[in-house]
């Protein structure tokens, strides 16, 4: 829930208001897609609106989750008298406005890296498997379900629904705001996968619901939507078990030479790094700002190839834009 500034209680803005959140229910759920927008008014009283609803339920459940979110941000709900509020409902996505916010999806307007997004993760663990396990299983059905909803844009509706053969099972979602174009949904969908993902490092989490207006991403050990999955994804392999090394010995210079790196392999450690850094910079469809680049963060394979990880922190930047300015510093001091 976000909110802006009050307005009084029986004044212009509400009565507006009223009108779009009585609007609202009934027109998006009569469209194919399960979104609607709404104005009322004139400025600056003006109420804008839009709802967004899970893209397999039916038209029914959509009108009264809508119409059951305006009344959780009413005069006696979560919100009262805001005249800017985002409500995340299980099946629907709601905002109004006193402003045009929609106008933020314009190709001029559109900046991935200002989103503000809510992401809840779970209270609870999965105990029955390793986490790093877990946490390559959970990325790995975020990510497909995320670029199966932007392809999946038949009838401008990015929605997607994934299940891994896990143990055990998780069940994955992923939609965007119709009016949106495929770029933009894959830029959105792709900081959701980046901000939920930095939260499965060393932890075991049920579930994550991550959500701005314009997208939402979720995974939980329990199914999220209704009917069958569109994705069936197959599990990850277990992390290999590392047998218990030898003994040391008394710690002579023979024994210090698993265990150094040599200059090859140091050399090698260091372009690799530097490309990635390269990639996330130039190469990528979307800029990536790590923001946490630390030797912690850069995970090696068993050819000692380098990987950079745990983008918990990162930034994305808009196609086209070089540079972005952040309020506080972020990453490890």
């Amino acid at each position: 829930m976000l909110a802006v500034i009050k307005y009084a209680s029986n004044s212009t803005f509400q009565e507006n208001l009223n009108l779009v959140a009585a609007a609202l229910p009934g027109n998006a759920s009569s469209m194919p897609t399960g979104f609607a927008t709404a104005t009322a008014g004139t400025s600056p009283n003006r109420a804008y609106a839009m709802a967004l609803c899970r893209g397999d339920v039916n038209a029914s459940t959509c009108d009264a989750c809508v119409a059951a979110a305006f009344t959780a941000a009413g005069a006696n709900g979560n919100c009262p008298n805001n005249t800017g509020v985002t409500m995340y409902e299980d099946a629907c996505v709601v905002r109004f406005s006193s402003v045009q916010f929609l106008d933020f999806l314009r190709a001029d307007q559109w900046q991935p890296g200002e989103l503000a997004f809510q992401i809840t993760p779970a209270f609870g663990n999965v105990t029955t498997v390793p986490g790093a396990w877990f946490s390559a299983a959970a990325t790995a059905i975020l990510t497909a379900v995320a670029d199966h909803a932007v392809a999946n844009s038949t009838a401008r509706k990015y929605f997607a629904t994934g299940e891994m053969d896990f143990q055990p099972k998780i069940y994955a979602i992923a939609q965007c705001v119709p009016d949106m174009t495929p770029s933009q949904c894959q830029s959105c969908l792709g900081t959701l996968v980046i901000q939920s993902t930095g939260l499965l490092v060393n932890t075991k989490p049920r579930w994550i619901m991550s959500f701005v207006a314009w997208c939402n991403l979720r995974y939980s050990v329990q199914p999220l939507y209704e009917g069958r999955s569109m994705l069936q994804l197959q599990a990850p392999p277990p992390p290999a078990v590392v047998p218990p090394s030898a003994a040391p010995d008394s710690g002579g210079a023979e024994s210090r030479e698993e265990s150094a790196l040599n200059w090859e392999q140091q050399y090698n450690i260091i372009l690799g790094i530097a490309k990635g850094i390269l990639y996330l910079h130039e190469d990528s469809s979307l800029r990536i700002i790590h923001r946490d680049l630390k030797p912690n963060n850069i995970l090696l394979a068993d050819d000692m190839d380098p990987k950079i990880a745990d983008f918990g922190l990162a930034r994305l930047l808009g196609e086209g834009h070089t540079h972005t300015k952040t309020a506080r510093a972020a990453g490890t001091l």
